[in-house]
């Protein structure tokens, strides 16, 4: 993502499946189901900044290695993690209700048609949040600010069948209008070319970056898939 007054603020990067964090069996299909950490943006940059914007979509382009897949397995994104900000002096006075969306689409591009999306209500008690100071902020209106992973659960919503491409696509979608919720943003030191944005201008999805060469700012996220096997050998 690049500053908002260079006009730019995007993500992008390669998923490479990193654990397995749970496994499970579905005794229906005799199928074994276990889960997987796809992308932890925190094992590639550090937090640097917060922002949001009325109506801005903010992508991150992820590849799934399916060579990890048991035969005739299939895969799907089941779980996003955002990382909330709030400013430390208006913690206490943070309005109820504000609501942020995640996306997620099936292939290299942003499209509609492959969208599938989970929109949350903020319920700040609910979150575990944490005191962090910000080095070198250029959109954060304070340095000292308070953070909190938020898991936007995919699980009920994905496809069953799996995803059809070994490619996706992962981002935050802000409302409209009214007051934003922050989220937090990387160092600028990750790659453009593979970074999605809707500026809410009218041009819908633009990638940011041409060549591997430009730096952005990448959206803290954290990103697990569901993997299940047919054959329902859970060795994981």
């Amino acid at each position: 993502m690049r500053s908002h007054a260079s006009i730019a603020m995007v993500a992008g990067a390669v998923g490479l499946a990193l654990g397995t964090t749970a496994c499970g069996s579905d005794s229906l299909h005799d199928a074994c189901k276990y889960t997987e950490s796809a992308f932890d943006i925190e094992e590639v940059s550090v937090l640097e900044d917060a922002t949001g914007w009325p109506g801005y979509h903010d992508a991150v382009a992820l590849t799934y290695d399916t060579s990890r897949l048991p035969a005739n397995g299939t895969w799907r994104v089941s779980q996003v993690d955002v990382l909330v900000m709030i400013g430390a002096s208006v913690f206490s006075t943070f309005p109820p209700g504000l609501q942020l969306g995640v996306e997620v689409f099936d292939g290299t591009t942003p499209s509609p048609a492959y969208a599938t999306t989970v929109w949350q209500t903020l319920d700040k008690a609910a979150l575990s949040f944490t005191p962090v100071t910000l080095t070198n902020p250029s959109e954060a209106l304070e340095n000292e600010q308070m953070r909190a992973w938020w898991t936007f659960d995919f699980a009920a919503v994905a496809p069953a069948a799996g995803m059809q491409s070994a490619s996706y696509i992962a981002g935050v979608v802000w409302p409209g209008s009214g007051a934003m919720i922050k989220t937090g943003y990387s160092n600028f030191n990750r790659a453009c070319n593979k970074n999605w944005t809707d500026y809410a201008d009218g041009r819908g999805f633009v990638m940011n970056g041409l060549t591997g060469g430009e730096v952005c700012s990448w959206p803290m996220l954290r990103v697990k898939v569901e993997v299940t096997d047919p054959a329902g050998k859970c060795q994981h």
